[in-house]
């Protein structure tokens, strides 16, 4: 796109502030590497130990409280044809 947009390389203001907070960010990363491992280990025992204790109490129920089921559903057993 000739003549359109800014030019090649340069930047606004909010890419500069976010291109240094970024570079902030790696910086502490690398810097303190081994603490941010320990959070991200931490953080992931307990996310499982969360759902560990939340269980598997799925609903397989397809109907809402309050709620009629439709007639068809009720009829479909007489109007589809049996396995052979």
């Amino acid at each position: 796109m000739l003549g359109l947009g800014r030019a090649r390389g340069t930047r606004t203001t909010k890419e500069i502030r976010m291109t240094g907070a970024l570079y902030r960010l790696a910086q502490f990363c690398i810097r303190r590497r081994f603490v941010v491992i320990a959070v991200w280990v931490a953080a992931t025992i307990a996310v499982v130990a969360v759902s560990q204790q939340l269980g598997n109490k799925t609903n397989d129920s397809s109907s809402l409280p309050g709620t009629k089921q439709p007639a068809s559903r009720l009829d479909a057993p007489e109007v589809l044809p049996r396995d052979r």
